[in-house]
């Protein structure tokens, strides 16, 4: 019984096409987080939801 090799069907993505994927989700994210800290909010390293920062913090 012999193996045979088998390419992968995908080309390896440039650093350019991985920028292209990446940025757009970046930029969303951002946005989220300047959305939320405007209104005292964070979220938490797991993201499930936003916490509220102490009165005490705030500026």
């Amino acid at each position: 019984m012999g193996v045979e090799i088998i390419e992968k069907p995908w080309l390896k993505p440039t650093t350019e096409d991985y920028v292209n994927a990446r940025l757009p989700e970046t930029l969303v994210e951002t946005g989220l987080a300047l959305r939320l800290l405007k209104d005292y909010l964070i979220r938490d390293a797991s993201s499930k939801g936003p916490i509220q920062i102490a009165k005490g913090m705030r500026k």
